[in-house]
């Protein structure tokens, strides 16, 4: 057995806080040794409340923290050892639970209860009561193992009073807090406290579980909920399907289509909107009608010659008769009218 002499009151009472720290962590060196894990380091806490003891914290598990109150005092040396045992018993809980130690034979039936109870490791702890503080199972183990391993170093303080006065005020709290639970829980206490215990964690794991898949229903493609948004995300792009490219049929159709449309509506313009192939036939129109014109305009201008020429040979008979009978008049020419005016004004030009 180590040497843990050092916590002696005679001796602890000439020791510095810094020694002291060094007295207890060499203590959980030796623990930690004795259950196959690693050790933490002791550090002292100031601001704990004076019901706080010590601490561990899975959160933060390199550490052991103590009351700096127990460090300072001449007279909880043995307070201070009991309070770092139990402390360490909770690490080698931890590291059962995550599987960072192997637990000794003795406690391998002890994990399932110690995980549904681990703080920090989605266990369910109590903290609010003392009574179901005290007796759940992580706490029921520390505070036996720590009990157990200070009374069997106690056998090289049997000279010292304070380490009996100690044991006999730790004992009797015990007793104490035992039949406070009996009381409340009935003489299985342990046993009801670790049944409620089981069921919330049960309870809590179900909502957890639930949680989970409502995320992973979120990721998970496969899941009829994620399906159901996808098929909404299909429909609406379905709505929105992009314009097919204007080299596609479908898209040539479209357009052949509105041209049809844009050449039929052409072709029923207004009456009075003349188109090239109507201009051909108006002029063709123009040209007969400007030559029969011309035609009649000839004619007329040759009966008005030929009536003119036979006044002229009447009248020269006249004059040739008058003048056989004294004196003539001179002769006078009628000039044909101009056919200028029945030019056509050209081809193509609108009316």
């Amino acid at each position: 057995m180590p040497d843990y002499s050092v916590f002696e009151t005679s001796k602890w009472e000439k020791m510095t806080p810094f020694d002291r720290m060094e007295a207890l962590q060499g203590l959980e060196i030796s623990m930690a040794a004795e259950q196959g894990r690693t050790p933490r380091k002791v550090h002292p806490k100031s601001d704990f409340p004076s019901s706080t003891r010590g601490q561990y914290n899975p959160t933060d598990p390199g550490y052991l923290y103590i009351n700096s109150s127990l460090i300072n005092s001449n007279k909880e040396n043995y307070q201070a050892m009991q309070t770092t045992i139990h402390e360490g018993r909770h690490a080698y809980q931890d590291d059962c639970v995550t599987g960072k130690a192997v637990a000794l034979p003795q406690d391998a039936n002890k994990i399932d209860s110690w995980s549904r109870n681990m703080p920090g490791r989605g266990g369910v702890y109590n903290q609010n009561d003392y009574t179901t503080y005290r007796f759940q199972p992580v706490e029921v183990d520390a505070n036996n193992y720590a009990k157990e391993r200070v009374n069997a170093i106690g056998s090289q303080y049997s000279q010292d009073s304070a380490f009996k006065s100690f044991c006999f005020k730790r004992d009797a709290q015990d007793r104490y807090s035992e039949m406070k639970a009996k009381v409340s829980y009935g003489a299985d206490y342990e046993k009801v406290i670790s049944q409620d215990i089981d069921k919330r964690f049960q309870a809590q794991s179900k909502l957890v579980s639930g949680n989970e898949q409502a995320q992973s229903s979120q990721m998970n493609p496969n899941n009829s909920a994620v399906s159901q948004t996808q098929a909404k995300q299909q429909n609406f792009q379905s709505a929105q399907k992009p314009v097919a490219p204007i080299n596609q049929p479908s898209a040539n159709k479209g357009i052949e289509n509105m041209r049809s449309k844009t050449i039929n509506h052409q072709t029923n313009a207004p009456k009075n909107t003349i188109q090239a192939g109507q201009n051909k036939g108006i002029e063709a129109m123009r040209q007969r009608t400007e030559q029969k014109q011309t035609g009649i305009s000839a004619s007329n201008t040759n009966q008005s010659a030929n009536k003119g020429i036979e006044s002229f040979k009447s009248k020269a008979s006249g004059q040739a008769t008058g003048s056989s009978q004294g004196g003539s008049a001179p002769a006078t020419t009628n000039t044909p009218k101009s056919n200028a005016n029945t030019q056509s004004k050209g081809n193509g030009q609108k009316r």
